[in-house]
């Protein structure tokens, strides 16, 4: 699990992108709720050791 945060919700959104990114590259799709709005973004790749979630600050 990785937690990470972000100062806006600009860069909640692009920290999520990267992670999406790495991920499929690596042959999986994640599942991926929250990033519409930002605030939040949870990223589910499927595998029982690999959930991240991002928390953006005001």
């Amino acid at each position: 699990m990785v937690l990470a945060t972000g100062r806006s919700t600009w860069h909640g959104k692009n920290i999520a992108q990267a992670l999406i990114y790495k991920a499929a590259q690596r042959v999986v799709l994640p599942t991926v709720e929250g990033q519409e709005g930002g605030k939040w973004i949870v990223i589910d790749s499927g595998l029982c050791s690999a959930l991240w979630c991002i928390i953006v600050g005001k």
